[in-house]
């Protein structure tokens, strides 16, 4: 089974069916390539090697960067209109384990000097993400094999956190929001995240998955800062 979200660049491979690829578009659609920085070369090398780390969703609600850490990672948080005229604080969080693989879209480069020092000066060019999502599907499933992959993603990040919207969100716009959904003064990382959701509770998964990517030049190569 196939799950159908909203529009917003979302690739979708549902592990029980991994024949089948779902590609619902934004105007601009998915990018025809995507970002990966590093803080370090080793990382960059170890990823173009094959050995993909990501890590749990809630990681990210306590990096040691403060300009990079967002709190309320994992939950999606709007404003919506109510009756009589009061405003609904609308939110909701993932119970099961999230693991993300954070990229950028190529506009980064229009702000170099920002995305170094904040993302890493090393970075890789993802030169086929749907190819790439479709590879991450597998590697997960060998990697977790006491869970069920539920959904492997590939998301444009909204930058609409605690935003108030004019209407409430249908149910698969909130599952997406739970995924993909940052504050607007991230909004300049233009970021697009690798979602890999695995069945069972969060605190007996482990913090982090490596994946194993065999012929992973088919789909990323280096490509220093311009």
């Amino acid at each position: 089974m196939n799950r159908a979200l909203s529009p917003g660049g979302l690739l979708t491979r549902r592990w029980a069916d991994p024949g089948a690829i779902t590609m619902l578009l934004m105007p601009d659609g998915v990018p025809s390539c995507l970002i990966r920085a590093f803080s370090e070369e080793r990382h960059l090398q170890s990823f173009l090697s094959g050995d993909v780390l990501i890590r749990r969703l809630d990681a990210f609600r306590s990096i040691e960067d403060l300009s990079r850490r967002d709190g309320a990672e994992g939950e999606a948080r709007l404003v919506v209109p109510g009756e009589a005229g009061v405003d609904v604080y609308y939110g909701g969080s993932f119970h099961n384990p999230v693991y993300l693989l954070c990229c950028s879209d190529p506009g980064v480069d229009t702000i170099v000097d920002t995305m170094t020092t904040n993302l890493g000066a090393w970075w890789a060019t993802i030169s086929d993400p749907e190819g790439l999502l479709s590879a991450l599907s597998l590697a997960a499933a060998t990697a977790a094999p006491a869970r069920e992959v539920i959904d492997t993603l590939l998301l444009q990040v909204r930058y609409t956190k605690a935003s108030k919207i004019s209407a409430t969100p249908d149910s698969e716009e909130r599952y997406r929001l739970m995924l993909a959904q940052k504050p607007q003064h991230f909004a300049a990382e233009r970021e697009w995240r690798y979602a890999v959701v695995l069945s069972g509770a969060v605190p007996d998964s482990v913090p982090e998955l490596w994946l194993r990517v065999e012929d992973m030049k088919r789909y990323s190569c280096p490509r220093p800062p311009a």
